[in-house]
């Protein structure tokens, strides 16, 4: 969903004007991102508190990317993954404190997946992450990103065994698809000289 968040983003903050391609391509990743969300068609469609979750995270990780995008480029790597960092920690313990369980207990057991989580899929994750999105533009990262339900799927497909539905082969494609007219810029923009 934040495929589609993004350019809106740029065009609120900064008055961005919208490319087809991004538009174009946003909407075609969005409508594949839906079809490998689905659990057996189109017409089990429902909408419940974790898709509002799911909207409200799309929100803020469009957010996050545009950010990154706009303020990360005249930093370096290490100063806007520390901001990052930071800002998650602070937050994440706040709603620790408030919202979640205060007695915590480390063990070996339990340590080794918060430093996994913590290192891996975060440090390194977010740090390649803003260290690529320098070379390119917030709305192409956002695309770019929206492999991440495809991968989701074929992971699922793959190591759980998962039964493959043709609405997840069509949201792949499609995923595909809008990656392609965003990168490939098949859509002529109206020069300024004409």
């Amino acid at each position: 969903m934040n495929v589609i968040l993004v350019p809106f983003i740029a065009w609120i903050v900064l008055r961005q004007n919208l490319s087809k391609n991004a538009l174009l391509g946003a909407l075609i990743s969005l409508i594949g991102i839906g079809f490998t969300s689905f659990a057996g068609g189109v017409g089990e469609l429902a909408f419940n508190f974790g898709d509002v979750l799911s909207l409200a995270g799309a929100v803020f990780f469009g957010a996050h990317i545009f950010y990154t995008d706009h303020y990360g480029d005249g930093m370096p790597n290490w100063v806007v993954m520390l901001l990052q960092m930071g800002t998650a920690a602070v937050l994440s313990w706040i709603a620790t404190i408030f919202l979640g369980e205060t007695h915590m207990t480390f063990t070996a057991q339990s340590l080794m997946p918060i430093l996994y989580i913590g290192i891996v899929a975060t440090l390194v994750g977010y740090g390649l992450q803003t260290a690529a999105q320098k070379y390119t533009t917030s709305g192409e990262s956002a695309v770019i990103l929206s492999t991440e339900a495809f991968f989701g799927m074929l992971t699922a497909i793959l190591l759980l065994g998962e039964p493959v539905v043709m609405t997840m082969i069509l949201g792949g494609i499609l995923i595909f698809c809008g990656i392609l007219i965003v990168e490939l810029k098949p859509i002529k923009e109206p020069s300024s000289t004409e």
